[in-house]
């Protein structure tokens, strides 16, 4: 099970999409007694998968510049506003429609890896925890 969710969590953080919040959620509520192991399964797939897009992207900067230089307007605004605030944008990498997109544009924009990895790591971790914060509160479940 913990498998599954690290690999869930991990494909969703790339372009394809899954939803790894309700697999965590419908995991979390039929083993509350592993709740900590399957928010470190969820959080750290999709921290790695985010990792992977930045780093791929970094290699392939220059094949994909040639390829989106009719961008769509979304990236575009990504870009420019990574340009403007940096790393710290990596911090929201879990909202939909621009989240994906963000460890691509840093990776494409060559920002530091340090900082990078740091704010993924801030975001994907927070969501989580917001996630599971909000499952214990309210589900009445706890460890």
């Amino acid at each position: 099970m913990l498998l599954t969710l690290f690999f869930v969590g991990f494909v969703s953080a790339t372009l394809w999409p899954l939803a790894s919040e309700a697999v965590f959620l419908v995991m979390v509520q039929q083993q509350p007694e592993r709740i900590w192991l399957l928010y470190f399964a969820v959080a750290l797939g999709n921290w790695l998968g985010a990792v992977l897009m930045f780093e791929l992207a970094i290699h392939a900067a220059p094949w994909l510049a040639k390829r989106l230089q009719r961008s769509t307007a979304r990236l575009h605004r990504v870009l420019v506003a990574l340009k403007r605030h940096g790393a710290v944008l990596l911090g929201l990498a879990w909202l939909p429609m621009v989240g994906d997109l963000l460890p691509v544009a840093a990776g494409m924009l060559g920002l530091p890896r340090r900082a990078c990895y740091a704010w993924l790591l801030l975001g994907k971790v927070a969501r989580y925890g917001v996630l599971l914060w909000l499952t214990v509160r309210y589900a009445g479940l706890g460890s």
